[in-house]
This record gives structure tokens, C-alpha cells and sequence, in this order.
């Protein structure tokens, strides 16, 4: 008889630690479980204020 096996992918996913922690990691996820919305992707960068920008919101 045939076996089914997962469409496993390796993707950056938010992991949520113990102690309630979030932290970006790369991990084995089926692509059923990426369809399906039960992984949850980290940002691709983080955006940030540079220094002229801050000083021209401030004042």
C-alpha cells in the first residue's frame, strides 16, 4: 500500500517560547500547515527611524 508523505518546506517562522517570547526561526513546516494560516512569517526587515527622520517628527 502507498504511503503519504508531508510537503515538508523549511521557512522562516515566528516560534513562541516558553515563556511567551517570540523569536524568528527556521524551521520544517508542511505546506498544509502554510496554507491552512498556522504559521505565522516574521517581517522581512525592520524598519526603523533613521536620525534626520526622528528629528523631523519631534520638533
Amino acid at each position: 500500500k502507498r504511503s503519504f508523505k508531508p510537503n515538508l518546506q523549511k521557512v522562516n517562522a515566528v516560534i513562541t517560547n516558553e515563556d511567551g517570547s517570540k523569536t524568528a526561526k527556521r524551521v520544517y513546516v508542511s505546506a498544509h500547515a502554510i496554507r491552512s494560516g498556522l504559521v505565522e512569517k516574521p517581517l522581512k526587515r525592520k524598519y526603523g527611524y533613521t536620525r534626520q527622520q526622528r528629528l523631523a517628527n519631534e520638533g
